[in-house]
């Protein structure tokens, strides 16, 4: 029984030396050095700030997300919230939008859309998204600011009676998914893939690493290195993470 042991934590320990010297080697691309089909991802103390290798659907928690501050809004939400004027509200918005940071010009536009959709200017809310759409990965309320858009262009068109451009908006949402083009957390992807009429096309191996590592991420993240700056997750030996 103790040569068992013993046998196999010299096994452990050179599986793990191997990753550490796969992970040393990973180049700025954070996609060299790693073994075909292996995912990393990088930490620091506000969430997950990079990863590389093989795309899962969903990071197993949410990335690092630097929004400005409301006080930028507080105007605009004034006039839109509590005095319930969505055209002044829209103006300043407006305003906004030609910002030079892109996490303005995306919460201004978000804005903008939803006071366009309060005076029932549909058309002019939905190229709204539609400009919301190019600024890609900023996040906006949480998401990349091209998911925020797509989901809610599905929502206008659907409440619009237009299936055809709301099916085309599906087919661009689920490209956007099945990608796995951001680095969204399970519960944006699952609330984003409710949108689409059909399955996402990811394999269930590829859910089933990307539901192990979230589990495991709680404990990663609270408790203490050990002294050895290793983790084993006993039958998961195809999940890893740096920090």
């Amino acid at each position: 029984m103790e040569n068992a042991a013993g046998l196999l934590c010299r096994e452990a320990d050179r599986v793990l030396t191997g990753w550490q010297e796969a992970l040393s080697k990973v180049t700025q691309d954070m996609s060299s050095g790693l073994p075909p089909g292996a995912s990393v991802f990088w930490r620091d103390s506000q969430g997950i700030c990079r990863r590389g290798g093989a795309r899962l659907p969903f990071c197993p928690a949410a990335p690092r997300s630097d929004e400005p501050a409301p006080a930028l809004f507080a105007k605009a939400e004034e006039l839109e919230f509590r005095q319930g004027n969505a055209s002044r509200a829209a103006a300043g918005y407006r305003l906004l939008a030609g910002a030079s940071d892109a996490r303005v010009r995306a919460g201004a536009l978000m804005g903008l859309a939803r006071c366009l959709r309060k005076q029932g200017k549909l058309e002019e809310a939905l190229g709204t998204y539609a400009v919301l759409s190019t600024l890609g990965e900023t996040p906006v309320a949480g998401s990349p600011a091209e998911l925020l858009a797509r989901g809610e262009r599905i929502r206008l068109f659907q409440a619009a009676g237009n299936e055809s451009a709301r099916a085309r908006e599906e087919d661009l949402l689920g490209v956007i998914l099945d990608a796995s083009r951001y680095a969204i957390d399970g519960s944006t992807f699952d609330f984003y893939r409710q949108l689409l009429p059909a399955a996402s096309s990811w394999k269930a191996s590829s859910f089933a690493r990307a539901a192990a590592l979230q589990a495991s991420w709680t404990d990663l993240a609270t408790t203490s290195e050990p002294a050895s700056g290793r983790r084993v997750w006993p039958g998961r030996a195809d999940l890893t993470s740096a920090p």
